[in-house]
């Protein structure tokens, strides 16, 4: 990404805490850094220019991003510099969220039920199929947003009403249609293991067995 006096006002569209910096990624490559929550200035090094959709911290120096291209960016000085972990150019097929749990654990999620699973903080990535219902059996859908307390529960929200659930580290996934048909766009998962979803057509759905009502 080009350091440009403009940065700031591009379209951000993830952010994350680094202990108490915060990390926000968006349009271009670009990041953006504030230590105080008012100002803020331009990462020094990212490799790409490509859109960044997500970015999830582990502590005060360890951090992830990911977005189009299925680009994953890794940072071990609280997001001043980047390097590149992974990217795919055979075809855009973008990582719309990205969840770390400790330095070496994560999920990416995104396009056409993409789901990336890596176990050596993010030098190699598998691609995990979840087990798809009988009505998704020859279609994809996009996957939004992930979340959850790993390695416990992990939930992903997602297209057409469905959510998707893990409870072994994101090694096996099932889906769980929430009843409704509107796209699921963001959730979160709250101290006493309720989770929350919410998207299009103003639906916010609530469930405390893990998403099995």
């Amino acid at each position: 990404a080009s350091i440009s006096p403009v940065a700031s006002t591009s379209a951000i569209l993830g952010v994350s805490r680094a202990g108490n910096r915060i990390v926000a990624v968006g349009d271009h490559g670009v990041i953006l850094l504030s230590d105080d929550g008012v100002t803020f200035r331009q990462a020094k090094q990212v490799p790409v220019s490509s859109g960044l959709t997500s970015v999830s911290f582990v502590d005060e120096r360890n951090g992830w991003a990911a977005g189009h291209w299925g680009v994953v960016l890794h940072t071990a000085d609280g997001g001043d510099t980047w390097t590149l972990q992974r990217v795919d150019t055979s075809v855009d097929r973008p990582i719309f969220s990205i969840h770390f749990w400790n330095t070496n654990d994560g999920v990416a999620v995104g396009l056409w039920s993409l789901i990336l699973r890596t176990k050596d903080a993010g030098k190699t990535w598998v691609p995990i199929k979840p087990v798809s219902p009988p009505e998704l059996q020859k279609t994809e859908i996009n996957l939004f947003s992930i979340f959850g307390t790993a390695p416990n529960d992990l939930f992903v929200a997602g297209e057409r009403g469905y959510v998707l659930r893990s409870f072994d580290g994101g090694e096996t996934w099932n889906y769980a249609n929430v009843g409704v048909k509107a796209s699921l766009w963001a959730g979160a998962q709250n101290h006493l293991g309720d989770i929350f979803v919410g998207g299009l057509r103003g639906a916010f759905l609530h469930s405390t067995d893990k998403g099995r009502t």
